[in-house]
C-alpha cells in the first residue's frame, strides 16, 4: 500500500486560501479560512480584510498607554496620602527643629513607643519616647550619658537605625553627649545617622575597643578611621582607645600609648580636630601615659569603693580634682568617663544598691558637681545591660542594674529632680555651663 502524503502536489491538490497577506493550502489552514470567511461576510464590504490590522493597532496602543497613565496616578496619589498622613523623617525633623525649646519637650512626652519593627516610619514619627520627665523639669542636667545600645554584643546583633533614632531622641531629653565603647554590631554607624536624621546637637565619645587580640585590635582601629572618614566629623568630639585595658591587664602601658600615637597621626594628616586619648581608673594611670593623651577619662565607681549613697557624691569630686592635681601637665584635659550607682542589687561594704541610695546618689551629684564646676562628665549608664547578668553572684546582683531608664525605658526615679532645683536660674546656670565646657 502506497503511502498518501499531503504534502504531495502530485496526489493532492487543494484551493488556495488567502488570509490577510498570506496564502494557505493546508486543509487545517482551509477550515480556518472557511471561518474567516464566516467573520469576514459580517464586515462591510468597502473594509477589505488587508487593512483590518493596521487600523486596529492605534486604538490597542491608546488603550495600553491610557491603562498605563491610570496605575501611574494611582501609584503617586496613594505615596502621596501616605506621606500626607504619615509624614517622612524630614518633614518631621523640620517640623520638630521649628518648635521652640517647651513644645519639645511636650511633644516628646506626648509621643509613645510603638511597634516599629511593623511601622518602620513610625519609628521616625514616634521617636521612641515614654515620659521621662515633666517639662518643667527639663534641663539636660547630665553633662554627658555612657551608651551602651541593648543587642550590639557581637555576634548577636540586634540593633538597627530605628532602634538608635528612638533611644537618641530618649537621651536628647536629658543630655546631648553620649559615649560609647566601640562599633560593635555597626552600633556607633546607626547612632551618627540617627543623629544626623534627627538634627540634634549631640556630640559623641567614639570608643575603639582594644583587648588582648592584636588582629581584632587592628580591626577595630581600622573600622574607626573608616566610619570617621564616611560620617559627618562634627558629631564626634573625642576618641578613647580603648576601655581599662590597663585595668584589665589586656595591655601594657607601652603598646596603649602606640595605638594612642597611631590615631592621633591619622587625626593629624587628616585635619581633624578630635580629642584623643584614654579612660581608665585614677590607680591605672601614670605621668608618661596621661602626657600622650590630649585627653584622660577617669572611671570613679564610689559603690564599688564602699562608700555609702550620702557621702558617694563628695569623695568622687574630692578623688577627682585629687587625681587631676597629680598628673596635671599644662596640655592633657581631664574628664570623668563613668559615674554611677546601680538602681538594685544588695550591698557592698558600705554601699547599698536601692532605689532610694540611687535617689540619693543622683540628685547629691548633680547639685555637688554643679557648685564645684565639676561639668565634665559622663554617667553611667543609659539603659540597663542584662547581659551582664553573668557576673552576677547570689549575694551581688547589681551588674545590671546601672541604667538611668529602666528596660521599658521609663526614667528611674521618676523625681530624680526632686531634691534639685527646677527654678529657672538654676537651669539657665547649669545649661551656661554646659555650654561653655562644649566650646
Amino acid at each position: 500500500m502506497e503511502d498518501f502524503s499531503y504534502t504531495d502536489s502530485r496526489d493532492f491538490k487543494a484551493e488556495a486560501c488567502t488570509f490577510g497577506n498570506r496564502e494557505y493550502t493546508n486543509p487545517k489552514a482551509l477550515e480556518g479560512c472557511h471561518a474567516h470567511d464566516q467573520v469576514s461576510s459580517l464586515l462591510p464590504a468597502d473594509n477589505p480584510n488587508s487593512q483590518d490590522e493596521p487600523a486596529l493597532r492605534p486604538r490597542k496602543n491608546t488603550a495600553c498607554l491610557t491603562s498605563l497613565l491610570i496605575c501611574v496616578l494611582c501609584l503617586l496619589f496613594s505615596i502621596s496620602t501616605y506621606f500626607a498622613l504619615f509624614g517622612s523623617h524630614i518633614s518631621f525633623r523640620n517640623f520638630y527643629n521649628s518648635l521652640d525649646e517647651e513644645r519639645k519637650h511636650e511633644l516628646i512626652d506626648e509621643l509613645r513607643l510603638k511597634d516599629l519593627r511593623s511601622n518602620p516610619i513610625q519609628s521616625v514619627i514616634a521617636t521612641a519616647l515614654r515620659p521621662a520627665l515633666r517639662p518643667k523639669h527639663r534641663s539636660r542636667a547630665f553633662s554627658g550619658i555612657v551608651y551602651s545600645p541593648v543587642g550590639s554584643n557581637e555576634p548577636l546583633c540586634g540593633f538597627g537605625l530605628e532602634d538608635a533614632m528612638r533611644d537618641v531622641t530618649l537621651l536628647s531629653a536629658v543630655t546631648l553627649r553620649l559615649r560609647i565603647y566601640g562599633n560593635q554590631c555597626n552600633q556607633a554607624e546607626y547612632i551618627l545617622q540617627a543623629i544626623e536624621l534627627l538634627g540634634v546637637d549631640t556630640k559623641v565619645a567614639l570608643g575603639v575597643w582594644l583587648g588582648k587580640n592584636e588582629a581584632q585590635n587592628q580591626a577595630q582601629v581600622a573600622r574607626a578611621k573608616s566610619l570617621i572618614l564616611s560620617s559627618k566629623i562634627a558629631h564626634i568630639d573625642t576618641i578613647f582607645m580603648g576601655n581599662e585595658v590597663i585595668g584589665r591587664n589586656d595591655l601594657s602601658e607601652k603598646q596603649l600609648i602606640s595605638y594612642i600615637t597611631n590615631m592621633k597621626y591619622f587625626a593629624s594628616q587628616n585635619s581633624l580636630n578630635i580629642s584623643i586619648g584614654i579612660s581608665e581608673t585614677p590607680a591605672s594611670v601614670s605621668q608618661k601615659l596621661i602626657d600622650s593623651c590630649d585627653v584622660v577619662g577617669l572611671v570613679l565607681h564610689p559603690f564599688l569603693a564602699g562608700i555609702p549613697a550620702s557621702r558617694a557624691a563628695q569623695w568622687a569630686i574630692n578623688y577627682f580634682i585629687a587625681s587631676k592635681n597629680q598628673y596635671h601637665n599644662g596640655k592633657t584635659t581631664f574628664l570623668i568617663s563613668e559615674i554611677g550607682w546601680p538602681y538594685d542589687g544588695g550591698r557592698f561594704k558600705l554601699a547599698n544598691a536601692s532605689p532610694s541610695e540611687y535617689q540619693t546618689f543622683v540628685s547629691s551629684w548633680l547639685l555637688g558637681e554643679f557648685e564645684s564646676g565639676l561639668n565634665d562628665w559622663y554617667f553611667f549608664e543609659a539603659f540597663n545591660e542584662p547581659w551582664k547578668a553573668r557576673y552576677n553572684t547570689k549575694s551581688d546582683n547589681w551588674e545590671t542594674e546601672w541604667g538611668l531608664f529602666d528596660n521599658e525605658k521609663k526614667l528611674r526615679p521618676k523625681d530624680i529632680f526632686a531634691n534639685i532645683r527646677a527654678d529657672s536660674s538654676y537651669t539657665q546656670a547649669i545649661s551656661k555651663s554646659r555650654k561653655n565646657t562644649q566650646n
